[in-house]
């Protein structure tokens, strides 16, 4: 555990970046543990390739390339801001996919819904007028009372 933290904190104490507690504990760490220390020895040989190096000079060219294409993204965001209410009517009116997706989902939700709603409205209403016949055709037919059904017992007439 403590190589791995020795090793975390090893490029800021090349660069006296660290705490003097921190700077104390490498120190120590360094002088017990050799894996740690040749870790040490790489990190100065990179530091020094690296502070050795020669800068190249950039061509002019280059640095008239980074310009125009900074002086071209510039004039595009202006145009943009200009064009800003036409942009956005145009977002809202052509919505990203996953926003129009949802929005189509949720509709045809509610239309099944509806649909299904209405079918069994439906339903319940002619179940309901279906039992008011069943009643109706149980009783005598107004004036002249005659069963509607018939049993085919003659039960009726002796009855009647």
């Amino acid at each position: 555990m403590q190589c791995k933290k020795a090793q975390s904190l090893l490029s800021g104490y090349l660069d006296n970046e660290l705490s003097p507690i921190e700077q104390k504990f490498i120190k120590g760490h360094l002088a017990h543990c050799p894996a740690c220390f040749k870790k040490e020895e790489e990190l100065r040989a990179q530091q020094d390739i690296l502070r050795n190096a020669k800068r190249r000079q950039v061509p002019e060219q280059v640095w008239q390339n980074i310009r125009e294409t900074i002086v071209r993204e510039q004039l595009d965001e202006q145009a943009k801001e200009k064009n800003g209410i036409l942009d956005w009517l145009r977002g809202l009116v052509l919505a990203p996919r996953p926003r129009f997706a949802l929005a189509s989902a949720v509709a045809m939700v509610i239309l099944v819904m509806v649909l299904v709603g209405i079918s069994t409205y439906k339903r319940q209403a002619l179940n309901r007028e279906a039992v008011q016949d069943e009643f109706s055709i149980y009783g005598l037919n107004g004036d002249n009372q005659v069963v509607l059904y018939d049993l085919g017992t003659n039960i009726e007439e002796f009855f009647l």
